[in-house]
């Protein structure tokens, strides 16, 4: 850990956030990995534009709570992280749930170069890197779940995953105060059966978990897909 990372107040920080949201059962050895984990952040950012959050503490909260805060509504299997940028929320799910396969989609050279580095730093066997976008992208052909933050509105996200929707995949989608208007956008085969969590992240505010799971039937094959265009 480098000398000038606030090992003491960040780790003070993520688990009085873990205490509070009720996710003491994150371990000792998954919290201390999770501040490696930013850590390598902070020191590949000096370098690289991994994220617009550079204080340490504000980063526990924003990119370490918000992304733990997907694990009560995980479901086992296959999970692709859409957009994942710095390695969120992958990089945290996987640490806790090492069991788990995730795919982190990431097109940009160097955030899949830096979610390589941490793969290996971290020891993250079960997490694949795809450097593509999500259209292009090595993935298996029906994952389980595809997790996402901040990607993109609801409409666009449901159109750039639509060739990886299977009956049954679920989708889990972290979204700001702004997510009703981007709801409104969407066909009624969303809305009607859209799950929303509302989350209680200490320091962040409005947060929700969109979570939609596709429904049995017909997937259309082609240029409008299951949810058109």
């Amino acid at each position: 850990m480098p000398e000038s990372f606030p090992y003491s107040a960040a780790r003070a920080c993520l688990d009085d956030g873990l205490a509070r949201m009720g996710l003491e059962a994150v371990d000792k050895g998954t919290r201390e990995a999770l501040l490696i984990y930013l850590a390598e952040m902070l020191r590949w950012g000096k370098v690289h534009n991994l994220t617009g959050v550079v204080e340490p503490l504000d980063m526990v909260r924003r990119h370490l709570l918000d992304s733990l805060a997907f694990l009560p509504f995980l479901p086992a299997g296959a999970v692709v992280d859409v957009g994942s940028g710095a390695g969120l929320p992958g990089i945290p799910l996987a640490a806790a749930r090492p069991e788990q396969e995730f795919f982190l989609v990431e097109p940009g050279v160097k955030r899949a170069a830096f979610l390589q580095h941490i793969r290996a730093r971290l020891q993250l066997s079960s997490v694949m890197v795809c450097a593509a976008r999500v259209e292009s992208a090595d993935l298996p052909a029906s994952p389980d779940v595809l997790v996402s933050r901040a990607t993109a509105p609801v409409p666009r996200f449901l159109r750039m995953v639509d060739h990886l929707l299977r009956p049954g995949t679920r989708l889990l989608l972290a979204k700001g105060p702004g997510w009703q208007a981007e709801i409104a956008q969407c066909p009624p085969e969303v809305t009607g059966d859209l799950g929303v969590h509302h989350l209680e992240i200490p320091g962040i505010p409005g947060r929700v978990i969109l979570d939609w799971r596709v429904p049995p039937g017909p997937v259309r094959q082609g240029a409008s897909g299951r949810l058109g265009r």
